[in-house]
């Protein structure tokens, strides 16, 4: 199967409008379990246009011209590693069947080129609550992303094995 097949009308674009951005929060919010994660309309405005303006990634999952979900990713460091991460924070959509399935595939295909274009080695997304089984990291996984319980990475082009030859440095009592 070919995962990246083209899905007629399926595509990203960040958001324009603050009528936009509520739309997006609407649509999480329909789907959120009740009471489980409250929605506040006026912090995701105030969120959004904070990463947009932070040069963060925040996209609209569209299918033709209407928004069906979106994605956010942020640089992150780890507390265990320095390297320049970029780290998924939501990936959400209301599709169902094969364009779901596509609708992840695509988002993480621009996480990857915005993590290529800051010059990140990894992007890591966590397991999305809204899909059961873990099928969030098993589509990951069917597009190559390397995955571990909740969690997924990709290693970018700017990752470098390190050298075999090298050994850690003994650590000083």
């Amino acid at each position: 199967m070919n995962y990246h097949k083209k899905v007629s009308g399926l595509h990203l674009l960040t958001p324009k409008s603050d009528t936009e951005i509520i739309q997006m929060a609407e649509i999480y919010a329909r789907h959120n379990p009740i009471g489980m994660i409250p929605v506040d309309i006026n912090r995701c405005l105030i969120a959004s246009r904070n990463i947009i303006n932070s040069s963060g990634y925040l996209r609209m999952i569209m299918v033709d011209e209407v928004i069906h979900g979106f994605v956010v990713g942020t640089i992150a460091s780890s507390f265990h590693f320095s390297e320049k991460t970029v780290q998924q924070v939501y990936c959400f959509s209301d599709l169902n069947g094969m364009l779901a399935f596509r609708s992840i595939i695509v988002a993480h295909e621009g996480l990857i080129k915005y993590a290529e274009s800051v010059k990140a080695k990894y992007v890591m997304s966590a397991s999305n609550p809204f899909i059961e089984n873990n099928n969030f990291n098993k589509i990951l996984e069917l597009d190559g992303w390397s995955t571990f319980g909740g969690m997924s990475l990709w290693r970018t082009s700017h990752h470098k094995e390190p050298s075999k030859s090298k050994r850690l440095r003994k650590r000083k009592e």
